[in-house]
């Protein structure tokens, strides 16, 4: 293969610029924290007023458990796939709790 050639296989394969990588998991990281801590504030509230919070259990424990799948699926530590299948087991009882619920 010559220049010319090497070149536009590299163009085609459209690789990825590690300074917007970079910013984009810093961006998500604020945003998770951000979710949950305002998550976590309703949570207390409700808990402290007597309202229940199922759904909202429902989706933090959805998210913690597919967080977790998706670390056990890049570093293939078998805490994370545990710790997945805790977390969605988890949701799916609250998402049913609350369902129940709402009937």
């Amino acid at each position: 293969m010559n220049k010319k050639e090497i070149l536009e296989k590299y163009k085609a394969s459209k690789p990825k610029d590690e300074g917007i990588e970079y910013i984009d998991n810093k961006a998500n990281k604020w945003g998770v924290k951000g979710i949950l801590s305002i998550l976590s504030i309703v949570i207390i509230y409700n808990f402290i007023s007597g309202i229940r919070n199922m759904g909202f259990l429902s989706m933090m424990f959805a998210y913690l458990g597919m967080e977790s799948y998706g670390r056990y699926k890049a570093s293939k530590n078998t805490t994370y796939i545990y710790a997945a299948v805790l977390g969605i087991f988890t949701s799916i009882v609250y998402l049913v709790n609350y369902i129940v619920d709402t009937i």
